[in-house]
Protein backbone atom coordinates (compact mmCIF):
# COMPACT_ATOMS: atom_id res chain seq x y z
CA UNK A 1 0.00 0.00 0.00
CA UNK A 2 2.69 2.46 1.08
CA UNK A 3 4.89 1.46 -2.02
CA UNK A 4 1.85 2.27 -5.01
CA UNK A 5 1.08 5.45 -2.95
CA UNK A 6 3.23 8.15 -4.61
CA UNK A 7 2.06 6.36 -7.89
CA UNK A 8 -1.21 6.06 -7.10
CA UNK A 9 -0.90 10.60 -5.70
CA UNK A 10 0.45 11.10 -9.69
CA UNK A 11 -2.75 9.09 -10.90
CA UNK A 12 -5.13 11.05 -9.15
CA UNK A 13 -3.30 14.25 -10.03
CA UNK A 14 -4.07 13.19 -13.71
CA UNK A 15 -7.74 12.08 -13.08
CA UNK A 16 -8.80 15.44 -10.92
CA UNK A 17 -7.20 17.55 -14.05
CA UNK A 18 -10.13 16.71 -15.58
CA UNK A 19 -12.49 17.26 -12.86
CA UNK A 20 -15.01 20.03 -11.88
CA UNK A 21 -15.88 19.71 -8.29
CA UNK A 22 -17.37 21.95 -5.56
CA UNK A 23 -14.93 20.32 -2.87
CA UNK A 24 -11.45 22.20 -1.70
CA UNK A 25 -8.52 20.30 -1.98
CA UNK A 26 -8.35 19.13 2.04
CA UNK A 27 -11.91 17.50 1.28
CA UNK A 28 -10.32 15.77 -1.74
CA UNK A 29 -7.61 14.58 -0.28
CA UNK A 30 -9.44 12.96 2.60
CA UNK A 31 -11.69 11.48 0.27
CA UNK A 32 -8.82 10.08 -1.92
CA UNK A 33 -6.66 9.60 1.01
CA UNK A 34 -10.29 7.41 2.52
CA UNK A 35 -10.77 5.62 -0.78
CA UNK A 36 -7.04 4.43 -1.37
CA UNK A 37 -6.89 2.74 1.99
CA UNK A 38 -10.54 0.70 1.73
CA UNK A 39 -9.24 -0.24 -1.72
CA UNK A 40 -6.52 -1.72 -0.04
CA UNK A 41 -8.35 -3.49 2.57
CA UNK A 42 -12.01 -4.14 1.04
CA UNK A 43 -10.80 -7.04 -0.86
CA UNK A 44 -8.81 -8.62 0.82
CA UNK A 45 -10.99 -8.95 3.99
CA UNK A 46 -13.92 -10.16 1.58
CA UNK A 47 -11.56 -12.81 0.34
CA UNK A 48 -11.29 -14.00 4.29
CA UNK A 49 -14.86 -15.36 4.13
CA UNK A 50 -14.28 -16.56 0.09
CA UNK A 51 -11.51 -18.64 1.07
CA UNK A 52 -13.09 -20.52 3.84
CA UNK A 53 -16.54 -21.00 0.83
CA UNK A 54 -13.80 -22.49 -1.52
CA UNK A 55 -11.97 -24.32 1.23
CA UNK A 56 -8.40 -22.65 0.60
CA UNK A 57 -7.56 -21.00 3.58
CA UNK A 58 -4.41 -22.08 3.44
CA UNK A 59 -3.54 -20.29 0.13
CA UNK A 60 -4.85 -16.83 1.87
CA UNK A 61 -1.67 -15.24 2.52
CA UNK A 62 -0.01 -16.32 -0.38
CA UNK A 63 -2.41 -15.24 -2.66
CA UNK A 64 -3.31 -11.73 -1.12
CA UNK A 65 0.84 -11.12 -1.30
CA UNK A 66 1.03 -11.64 -4.81
CA UNK A 67 -2.45 -10.03 -5.25
CA UNK A 68 -0.88 -7.02 -3.61
CA UNK A 69 2.01 -6.77 -5.29
CA UNK A 70 0.17 -7.43 -8.43
CA UNK A 71 -2.00 -4.32 -7.36
CA UNK A 72 1.38 -2.13 -7.06
CA UNK A 73 2.28 -3.32 -10.07
CA UNK A 74 -0.93 -2.05 -11.44
CA UNK A 75 -0.89 1.37 -10.00
CA UNK A 76 2.30 2.30 -11.79
CA UNK A 77 1.31 1.04 -15.25
CA UNK A 78 -1.39 2.90 -15.27
CA UNK A 79 0.25 5.92 -14.08
CA UNK A 80 2.48 5.21 -16.99
CA UNK A 81 0.00 5.52 -19.19
CA UNK A 82 -2.06 8.37 -17.65
CA UNK A 83 1.04 9.91 -18.15
CA UNK A 84 1.22 9.17 -21.53
CA UNK A 85 -2.57 9.93 -22.38
CA UNK A 86 -1.86 13.46 -20.95
CA UNK A 87 1.63 13.99 -23.16
CA UNK A 88 0.35 12.81 -26.58
CA UNK A 89 -3.14 14.71 -25.78
CA UNK A 90 -4.89 11.55 -27.11
CA UNK A 91 -8.39 11.78 -28.48
CA UNK A 92 -11.10 10.12 -26.25
CA UNK A 93 -11.97 7.35 -28.02
CA UNK A 94 -8.34 6.77 -28.47
CA UNK A 95 -7.91 7.04 -24.80
CA UNK A 96 -10.56 4.58 -24.05
CA UNK A 97 -9.70 1.95 -25.92
CA UNK A 98 -6.46 1.87 -24.15
CA UNK A 99 -8.04 1.72 -21.17
CA UNK A 100 -10.02 -1.24 -22.41
CA UNK A 101 -7.15 -3.23 -23.35
CA UNK A 102 -5.47 -2.50 -20.19
CA UNK A 103 -8.50 -3.90 -18.18
CA UNK A 104 -8.62 -6.64 -20.07
CA UNK A 105 -4.80 -7.28 -19.33
CA UNK A 106 -5.33 -6.40 -16.21
CA UNK A 107 -8.31 -8.66 -15.80
CA UNK A 108 -6.21 -11.52 -17.38
CA UNK A 109 -3.40 -11.10 -14.57
CA UNK A 110 -5.96 -10.79 -11.70
CA UNK A 111 -7.49 -14.05 -12.98
CA UNK A 112 -4.09 -15.93 -13.58
CA UNK A 113 -3.39 -14.95 -10.12
CA UNK A 114 -6.62 -16.23 -8.46
CA UNK A 115 -6.22 -19.54 -10.43
CA UNK A 116 -2.61 -20.62 -9.50
CA UNK A 117 -2.85 -18.68 -6.93
CA UNK A 118 -5.51 -20.18 -4.50
CA UNK A 119 -5.58 -23.44 -7.15
CA UNK A 120 -9.00 -22.74 -8.35
CA UNK A 121 -9.76 -23.41 -11.88
CA UNK A 122 -13.57 -22.36 -12.89
CA UNK A 123 -13.72 -20.29 -9.55
CA UNK A 124 -11.31 -17.63 -10.42
CA UNK A 125 -13.82 -15.74 -13.08
CA UNK A 126 -16.05 -15.29 -10.23
CA UNK A 127 -13.08 -14.34 -7.62
CA UNK A 128 -11.82 -11.63 -10.64
CA UNK A 129 -15.45 -10.30 -10.89
CA UNK A 130 -16.19 -10.14 -7.65
CA UNK A 131 -12.69 -7.62 -7.14
CA UNK A 132 -13.65 -5.79 -10.18
CA UNK A 133 -17.04 -4.73 -8.81
CA UNK A 134 -15.65 -3.78 -5.66
CA UNK A 135 -13.39 -2.22 -7.45
CA UNK A 136 -16.21 -0.25 -9.97
CA UNK A 137 -18.44 0.02 -6.26
CA UNK A 138 -15.66 2.17 -4.59
CA UNK A 139 -14.56 4.09 -7.65
CA UNK A 140 -18.24 5.16 -8.63
CA UNK A 141 -18.74 6.38 -4.64
CA UNK A 142 -15.72 8.05 -4.51
CA UNK A 143 -16.45 9.81 -7.93
CA UNK A 144 -19.72 11.14 -6.25
CA UNK A 145 -18.24 12.26 -3.05
CA UNK A 146 -15.85 14.55 -5.50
Amino acid sequence: MLVAAPFYVILVTFRLSNLETTNGPIQIFLIEVIAYVIGWFAYPFVMLYVVELLDRRDRYYRYVAAYNWATVLLIALLTLISAVVDGLKLSLPSAAFLSLVIMLLVLGYWWFIARVGLDIKGWAVGVTSLDFCLGVVLSRLTQSML
